[in-house]
């Protein structure tokens, strides 16, 4: 398969200079992001270079982290401006449910803006006799990466229960790829951007095969909550994979705070959104990032007023 697009720094910085915004009274802003490794960090610096071409004044700076739920701490704390976050966590979040039920919803929380798809990707060894997803019944499993909501869902729509499944991996199985080719796991379910080092590898060393969901499990999951969107694994994207799988993603969404100073929120949207063609550029997950839906797609909780403010002027919202 083709290389992946990288964050070189010529193209970084050709994507910085097509930013021309007018500047703004502020200090800085810091955005968190994700492990260095990660999508999360480079689309963060990218974000940031663009915000800082077009206000010379403000000082961005992304911050390292674990992920949507020390975001959503440090946006509750007040120590970032901005953080990127899965939408069915800020879903969780906001409403105070599973891994926030104790913290009883964070009300503070706006909605920013949507960036890339995390499509829900059924991975199974090439030779496998799970052929689609109402063979799982009876299985071994790995849904380390999807949420409970899903899964919950899933097993509604089937009638199953989690005793009809002899193993469950929630997180512990430290190589779900090499499991998946030794017949120790029969199926991997996990939300991720595409291209994944786990799928792979699945795909070199057996064979491995992306499933589509079926439509009936498509529509009610993106019917019972925002967070969720129709999506596709591409297709030609690893070897034997050749045609698009449909599936549901979450999205990766932009969160911050309702103290957060209006004109500072607009800035942003406006550097993020007036410059998607040469987001689009920087890696195959943003290849299908538009801007109307970068307004809509994921944002559960309620907007921002900045944001609000552009979309509004772009005709999108009324």
């Amino acid at each position: 398969m083709p290389a992946p697009k990288l964050f070189t720094s010529a193209l970084f910085s050709a994507f910085v200079a097509m930013s021309a915004l007018p500047a703004m009274a502020a200090d800085k802003i810091t955005i968190g992001a994700g492990a260095r490794q990660g999508l999360y960090y480079p689309t963060g610096e990218a974000l940031c270079g663009l915000f800082e071409n077009g206000n010379k004044d403000v000082k961005c700076r992304v911050k390292a982290s674990k992920g949507g739920a020390a975001n959503l701490r440090d946006i509750n704390r007040g120590k970032i401006e901005f953080g990127m976050v899965p939408s069915d966590w800020a879903g969780w979040a906001y409403d105070g449910r599973f891994k926030f039920k104790a913290s009883g919803g964070d009300k503070s929380l706006r909605s920013v803006v949507s960036l890339f798809d995390m499509p829900l990707t059924f991975l199974v060894a090439g030779e496998s006799e799970v052929k689609q997803l109402s063979d799982l019944k009876g299985k071994r499993i790995s849904i380390a990466g999807i949420t409970p909501e899903v899964f919950d869902e899933i097993r509604a729509v089937y009638g199953w229960e989690i005793s009809d499944f002899p193993f469950i991996d929630i997180g512990r199985t430290r190589d779900r790829a090499g499991a998946l080719c030794k017949g120790e796991l029969d199926a991997i379910l996990f939300h991720v951007a595409h291209p994944t080092g786990l799928v792979q590898k699945a795909v070199q060393t057996c064979k491995a095969k992306v499933l589509p969901l079926p439509s009936s499990i498509i529509n009610r999951l993106t019917k019972s909550s925002k967070a969720f969107v129709k999506s596709s694994v591409p297709g030609g994207m690893y070897a034997g994979n050749g045609a698009p799988v449909q599936t549901i993603a979450t999205k990766v969404v932009i969160l911050s705070r309702a103290a957060v100073a209006e004109d500072t929120v607009y800035a942003f949207v406006k550097s993020t959104i007036e410059n998607t063609k040469a987001l689009r550029r920087l890696h195959p997950a943003h290849d299908r990032i538009r801007e109307r839906a970068m307004a809509r797609d994921g944002l559960v909780a309620p907007l921002h007023p900045g944001a609000a403010r552009y979309y509004r002027e772009r005709g999108w919202i009324r």
